[in-house]
């Protein structure tokens, strides 16, 4: 069974080595074979124009989509990535491949605001990252299509800055705990 790990930097592993990469951790704990798939600074977009190069020549069975962040930060409205969204939602199931929904980490404010583009309002972001999260739920919800919920996972861990390299991005131990938890969420799937 193969697994392909669509997304952006957060998937690709930024800041991370290539082995505390979340897909990674997850490749050495389960018997189902990971593909990374993340490019750094995607977006929605990005994932709809490589989506014949990378997914439908690889056949996965199951495909991971995470992504959003980044047409935030680049001001796309949530509804235009959930538009995104349908359209390889509906590529995945025309192509017999399940599609798999997760969320993004919470952006940290404070520390993006000083380790991170300084002229972005991040707060604005964290706004609109909260209601593209409900937009996911929404739409997994009305699709039956599994909704990893990592967004509200790390806000109740509530200290993210144990978790954030640069308030965008996670450190090690951050890519292991997200690791542990959608090994906990998909293994009744696998």
């Amino acid at each position: 069974m193969n697994i392909l790990c669509l997304g952006d930097s957060l998937t690709a592993g930024y800041g991370v080595s290539l082995n505390e990469n979340w897909v990674s951790i997850i490749n050495k704990n389960l018997h189902p074979s990971f593909i990374n798939k993340g490019i750094n600074g995607d977006t929605s977009t990005g994932l709809l124009m490589r989506w014949e190069k990378d997914v439908m020549s690889t056949k996965p069975s199951m495909c991971f989509i995470m992504i959003g962040l980044n047409d935030l930060m680049r001001n796309t409205s949530p509804e235009s990535i959930i538009k995104n969204i349908n359209i390889i939602v509906k590529d995945s199931f025309s192509s017999g491949i399940i599609p798999i929904m997760l969320s993004q980490p919470p952006i940290n404010i404070h520390m993006a605001s000083s380790l991170w583009d300084s002229y972005l309002n991040y707060s604005q972001i964290l706004l609109k990252q909260t209601y593209l999260n409900d937009l996911f739920k929404d739409f997994c919800s009305s699709k039956n299509i599994l909704f990893i919920d990592i967004f509200s996972y790390f806000k109740s861990i509530c200290d993210t800055e144990n978790y954030h390299s640069d308030g965008i991005h996670l450190n090690s131990y951050g890519n292991s705990q997200l690791a542990e938890f959608i090994s906990q969420e998909i293994q009744p799937f696998l």
